[in-house]
C-alpha cells in the first residue's frame, strides 16, 4: 500500500494554510499508528502572496510541474493520495493519473472538532460515512433584557436584534469568507459573496433584515458590500448564530456547510458551485479497516 498525503502547494502562506498544514499534521500522525509499507508526505514552504497574485498563478498552473518532482516514486503508483483541501483542478489531476484520490477538510464550524469532511473518486465505505449530530441545544442561550453597562454597550448593539424576542420574522445568515480560503477559488477565478450580488439582492427581497459573520482574516472588501447593503454584523460566535430560532436560512458559497445547517435544523443555500461533501470522524485515519475498505475499492479510470 503506497500512500501520498499532500497538500495544495498552489495555496500561499496565510493562516487558511498554517491551519491546512495543522490536519495534514494530524493525519500525518494518525497514520503512522498504522505502519503502512508507504507513507509519503509531500509539501513545500508556501510564498507570499495577493489573492489577485494566486489567481494569476492559478491560471498558469501545471500540477504536473508542482507534484511530480517533489514525490519520492511516480505519482500512478501511489495507491491513494490523501490531500488536505485540495482544489477540484488537482483532484481531477491525480484522477486522470488513474490514483484513488481522498480530500480532507475540517468542517467549517467549531461545534465539530472531531469530524472531518471528505470526498473522493471513488465510493467512500457507507458504514463510516454519518451524519453530525444535532448539536442546537447546546448552544441555545437565552438572553435577557438588562440595564446594558456602557462597557458592553458595543456588544449589545451589534447583536440587539437577537436578545430574546418573542416574535420575529425569519432572518438569513450570511456566512462569508476569509481571504485565503480554498473554496473561494471556482475555476481560476478567485470569488465571493460579491460575484452573486444579484442573487443576494433577490435573496434581501424576501428577507429584508439580514447578518452576516465571517472567519478570520474577513474579506474586507466581501465586509465593504454587506455594509453597504444593510446586513448587521452580529459579535456571537457561529455554533450560538445557528442555534438561534430567529434563522431560517443559511447563504454561503462554501458547500462545507451544508452537513453544519442539517446538524442545527437550518435551510442553506449555496451560492455558485456546490461540492458534495461525505462526514467521517476524525479517528478513522487510525483504523486499518477504514483503509481496507478502500484499498477494495476500484481505481478511477485513468
Amino acid at each position: 500500500m503506497n500512500i501520498l498525503l499532500t497538500v495544495d502547494l498552489q495555496h500561499p502562506a496565510s493562516p487558511e494554510r498554517n491551519s491546512i498544514e495543522l490536519l495534514l499534521r494530524s493525519l500525518w500522525d494518525q497514520l503512522q499508528v498504522l505502519s503502512f509499507p508507504t507513507l509519503d508526505l509531500l509539501a513545500q514552504p508556501p510564498r507570499e502572496m495577493s489573492i489577485s497574485e494566486w489567481a494569476q498563478l492559478l491560471s498558469l498552473d501545471n500540477r504536473t510541474e508542482h507534484y511530480s518532482p517533489l514525490a519520492r516514486i511516480p505519482l500512478q503508483d501511489y495507491d491513494l493520495v490523501i490531500g488536505c483541501s485540495l482544489r477540484p483542478e488537482v483532484e481531477d489531476f491525480f484522477t486522470s493519473l488513474g490514483v484513488r484520490c481522498l480530500t480532507v477538510r475540517t468542517v467549517p464550524c467549531s461545534a465539530f472538532q472531531q469530524f472531518l469532511l471528505v470526498r473522493a473518486n471513488f465510493n467512500i465505505p457507507t458504514e463510516y460515512s454519518i451524519e453530525l449530530p444535532s448539536v442546537t441545544h447546546l448552544y441555545q442561550q437565552n438572553i435577557p433584557f438588562v440595564d446594558i453597562p456602557s462597557e458592553e454597550r458595543g456588544w449589545w448593539l451589534a447583536n440587539r436584534f437577537l436578545i430574546n424576542q418573542k416574535s420575529c420574522y425569519k432572518k438569513t445568515l450570511f456566512i462569508g469568507t476569509t481571504i485565503f480560503q480554498p473554496e473561494r477559488i471556482v475555476g481560476h477565478q478567485v470569488t465571493n459573496l460579491i460575484t452573486y450580488s444579484d442573487e443576494i439582492k433577490k435573496i434581501l427581497l424576501a428577507s429584508p433584515a439580514p447578518f452576516y459573520i465571517a472567519g478570520q482574516p474577513s474579506d474586507c472588501e466581501e465586509m465593504r458590500f454587506m455594509r453597504a447593503i444593510g446586513v448587521t454584523f452580529p459579535c456571537l460566535p457561529l455554533p450560538l448564530l445557528l442555534a438561534r430560532k430567529e434563522f431560517d436560512q443559511i447563504v454561503s458559497i462554501d458547500s462545507g456547510l451544508v452537513p453544519v445547517a442539517k446538524a442545527f435544523q437550518k435551510k442553506i443555500r449555496i451560492l455558485g458551485e456546490s461540492r458534495s461533501w461525505s462526514v467521517i470522524q476524525s479517528r478513522q485515519f487510525r483504523n486499518r479497516d477504514f483503509f481496507e475498505k478502500i484499498f477494495q475499492e476500484p481505481t478511477p479510470s485513468s
